[in-house]
């Protein structure tokens, strides 16, 4: 009878071979061959899985809107950056943008699979993203060197240089969220709510549990109905327009803050067009 788990591949293994007569190389290979039914079988199930998300859902606005996310960055900037008429906030808004492009690249990727219970987190991302963007606009560019500062500062503890930041801040630059000069909005989530949002100060919620092992999530998990939905918490058109809101009012944002006057209206008008009639 043909060995259909991995325990009895690998005791079947075992018993007909003597490993001591192995290279580290040959016992290597010799596993893989073993398991390799296991693999296989792995491999049809999640083919059969994204199947049925590459048929129910058109990711062709998501994308459409990623890739109009970048053009307008780069549109309004023209790759000026570290200059007088940009300053210091939008080298950090860039990369926060950008952090939402790659964050919307992964969730593409798992709507196309169907496994999108990181989808939540990456959300999570996106929404703390926009929240520090537009605190850093508000406050201004003391502020955003601030915040670069810290990742120096951050860089420094995590990779043993001891950057000296010590006579430049007092001690509370150097504690958790530091870089925040306002001690009455000292975390994140209380970032979130500044962008006055019922819906994403729920999603910020929801995310957060999600996010850590917490008893919610664990739960959670074994409430999905993986057949119909996959691993997406929410539902898969609602996972997707959460990433097209949020990408949205970032653009928005963006437009506002740095695009001429002249070509704001432009810009909108056809975020518009891809988010309203896609």
């Amino acid at each position: 009878m043909k060995n259909t788990t991995i325990i009895e591949q690998l005791v079947n293994l075992s018993l007909t071979k003597d490993f001591e007569k192995y290279s580290d190389k040959e016992i290597s290979k010799l596993l893989q061959k073993a398991v390799s039914p296991t693999v296989k079988k792995y491999e049809r199930g999640t083919k059969q899985h994204q199947s049925l998300f590459k048929k129910k859902e058109n990711i062709d606005r998501l994308i459409v809107l990623r890739c109009y996310a970048f053009e307008v960055f780069e549109s309004i900037t023209k790759g000026n950056l570290h200059n007088e008429i940009y300053g210091r906030r939008i080298n950090v808004i860039e990369s926060a943008l950008l952090r939402c492009e790659i964050a919307t690249d992964e969730n593409i990727c798992l709507i196309k699979s169907g496994f999108g219970l990181s989808f939540l987190s990456n959300l999570r991302l996106m929404l703390e993203s926009l929240a520090i963007s537009r605190y850093l606009w508000e406050k201004g560019e003391t502020e955003a060197i601030r915040f670069q500062d810290y990742m120096e500062y951050q860089i420094s503890e995590i990779e043993k240089t001891k950057k000296q930041l010590e006579g430049k801040y007092d001690e509370s630059f150097f504690k958790p969220y530091g870089w925040i000069s306002d001690s009455k909005i000292n975390s994140l989530s209380k970032l979130v709510k500044k962008l006055n949002n019922d819906e994403y100060n729920e999603l910020f919620k929801i995310s957060s549990n999600y996010v850590h092992s917490s008893p919610y999530s664990l739960q959670k998990v074994w409430e999905m109905n993986q057949s119909l939905n996959g691993y997406f918490p929410f539902s898969l058109e609602d996972s997707i327009r959460l990433n097209e809101f949020i990408l949205n009012d970032f653009l928005i944002f963006i437009i506002d803050c740095f695009a001429e006057d002249d070509k704001k209206d432009f810009f909108k008008l056809f975020l518009k067009v891809i988010v309203d009639n896609m």
